[in-house]
């Protein structure tokens, strides 16, 4: 099982990650969250992070020329959308070239549905909020993933940290997607981030 901590938005947050080590971290591209972050200043504050730590874009509902061209800029590795994209558009990226992650917000069984219409590079199954559209430290039933019965893995998100990362790793998720459970007051908090990955590596076995 693998990790992604979304919500990067400094050099001292690389500093974190070179810490630790995630597989992959997220920059939100989305202007409407308090973890906005721009395309410019990714590309300054990437170049001090690790060579083996994969970078997603995360967009909502993002005009899909655009999402290409910060790709092309190396500005990330993996496009995440996260809002109500067509599958044409997925295709669309994935065609230029462009990994994709589709997330899918999940209240019910009938949301895992939805899933089927979509053929990612990797789905994302977040909480459905009605303030936000993620990173609300908010989780969802996990009992639901045992619906989904794709062959596309996925990532999971919506309330992991700390305390309950080991119960997260019980689930049939590839990847776990943590944002706000490692953060004080929208910063990353390397003391929490070092009870996760100790929980973590504790038991990634």
């Amino acid at each position: 099982m693998k990790i992604k901590i979304c919500g990067i938005r400094s050099e001292a947050d690389i500093n974190l990650i070179n810490r630790y080590k995630p597989d992959f971290i997220g920059f939100i591209f989305y202007k409407k969250s308090k973890r906005y972050i721009q395309p410019e200043k990714v590309i300054e504050i990437k170049k001090n992070l690790e060579y083996q730590v994969k970078s997603v874009g995360v967009f909502v509902d993002e005009d899909s020329d655009y999402i290409l061209d910060c790709f092309n800029k190396g500005v990330f590795d993996i496009a995440q959308l996260h809002g109500s994209e067509k599958p044409s558009e997925c295709q669309r990226l994935h065609s230029e070239g462009l990994p994709v992650i589709k997330a899918i917000r999940i209240k019910n069984s009938d949301d895992i549905k939805i899933s089927e219409v979509y053929n990612p590079d990797y789905f994302l199954f977040d909480v459905k909020s009605e303030k936000f559209v993620g990173g609300t430290g908010e989780s969802f039933n996990w009992n639901l993933l045992e619906n989904y019965h794709g062959n596309t893995p996925f990532f999971l998100a919506g309330g992991i940290g700390p305390e309950n990362i080991i119960d997260a790793m019980k689930t049939n998720a590839d990847i776990l997607d943590i944002s706000s459970s490692v953060e004080t007051n929208f910063i990353k908090d390397n003391e929490k981030m070092r009870k996760l990955f100790n929980n973590y590596r504790k038991n990634n076995v």
